[in-house]
């Protein structure tokens, strides 16, 4: 029970207020509707006014659509550019956990390697006045790295992170946004 990249979708939504059902498979039930999915995997987002069943898939096509959809990508061109490589550097990040999940890695490895993306990833927000990852508001840049940190704490190694101050920061504040605060506080038990 591993929220993975599809957790940043619930992020999204639980930010902008958007109601949603959240539908977890148990691998009897995603094994019986493989075959009827786009790609046979999940997420999936599907919305009541999808009248003949469309459904989007691949977990960042439905951040991306959420996160343009709810405001999240910066206020231009050059911000959504920003927000996008930070997606692409978390991206790096949770493949780093997804082989620790899976046990293809050690722990010791994933923190060691992890270590290099996140300070790339701090220096990045420093450079650009270290509030947020794009153009100094909220993107779904700052969501996908909160959720990653929430799976960090799942796994019990989110002490990586004292040695990057303002990424803890960031996740600190993201964390507190009444909307995100409610997600976690009634979505997170770690």
């Amino acid at each position: 029970n591993i929220p993975g990249r599809a957790e940043l979708i619930r992020l999204i939504l639980a930010y902008a207020g958007e109601p949603f059902q959240n539908k977890t498979l148990s691998k009897q039930e995603f094994d019986i509707i493989k075959g009827d999915l786009p790609y046979g995997q999940v997420p999936v987002l599907e919305q009541e006014e999808d009248l003949e069943g469309d459904i989007l898939a691949q977990s960042m096509a439905i951040a991306r659509y959420l996160a343009e959809k709810h405001n999240l990508v910066g206020f231009d061109e050059f911000d959504r550019a920003h927000a996008d490589e930070i997606v692409d550097a978390m991206n790096d990040v949770q493949d780093i956990l997804a082989a620790l999940v899976a046990e293809a890695m050690t722990i010791e490895d994933a923190m060691e390697k992890m270590s290099g993306s996140l300070g790339n990833l701090e220096r990045r927000l420093t450079l650009r006045g270290g509030q947020f990852f794009a153009g100094n508001t909220i993107t779904w840049a700052d969501l996908y790295f909160t959720g990653t940190v929430l799976l960090l704490r799942k796994l019990q190694a989110s002490k990586i992170l004292n040695q990057y101050p303002r990424l803890r920061n960031l996740n600190k504040r993201i964390c507190a946004l009444p909307n995100i605060k409610s997600w976690i506080d009634t979505h997170w038990v770690i």
